[in-house]
């Protein structure tokens, strides 16, 4: 399931352009009417759309967060090695890289894993490979502090794990990701959809 590009949906909105998204697979379907307002705030969520081959590179090191220039010398190698990342959650002492799995070869994978180690000090590296994202779109969550809840509760039910949280937009919180393993991306969206959503063809 693939959603609108994020820009795109709030360019129109923003130009008050009416936009009406249809699923190109069946056009009799009515679709979604974008518009730049949203008059429902019981529900959250405007949109769900998925996207797979990602890759998350797990780095921790015990003190990270007081480290300076610790990012900027991670985001550095990338920059050598000519590789681009989707998101970057952080904690104290850990951090992920999310980029699309096929910039990775094996060679890379090994020359990058080692530059970590060897000029951050990084305590732990690993890859794993297999993940989706699906990126929960809506800009009413802010005022719903059961969404991530709902979500979570529905995958768990589904026996969906969960592998990361990420939550886009600082404070406004127009975007919230959740990443599964790719062969779970599917049901993951139809369980999330069938829990905000009322019952329609997609």
């Amino acid at each position: 399931m693939k959603g609108v590009n994020f820009r795109e949906s709030s360019l129109a909105s923003d130009t008050l352009v009416k936009t009406n998204l249809k699923n190109t697979t069946k056009p009799a379907v009515s679709g979604t009417i974008m518009t730049n307002t949203h008059n429902n705030k019981n529900e959250p969520l405007v949109e769900i759309s998925s996207e797979n081959n990602f890759c998350s590179i797990y780095i921790s090191k015990y003190r990270m967060n007081k480290e300076v220039g610790f990012g900027r010398k991670l985001l550095r190698i990338l920059e050598d090695f000519q590789l681009y990342y989707r998101h970057m959650p952080s904690g104290v002492d850990a951090l992920n890289l999310v980029l699309h799995e096929n910039q990775l070869n094996q060679i890379i994978e090994s020359e990058l894993i080692q530059r970590i180690r060897t000029e951050l000090s990084a305590d732990k590296v690993t890859i794993e490979r297999n993940l989706a994202l699906i990126m929960l779109i809506g800009g009413k969550m802010h005022h719903n502090a059961d969404t991530i809840a709902r979500a979570a509760r529905v995958l768990a039910e589904k026996r969906i794990n969960i592998e990361m949280i990420h939550m886009n937009q600082g404070s406004s919180q127009i975007s919230l990701v959740f990443s599964v393993k790719a062969h779970d991306e599917k049901r993951a969206v139809s369980a999330i959809h069938n829990e905000f959503f009322e019952s329609v063809s997609i």
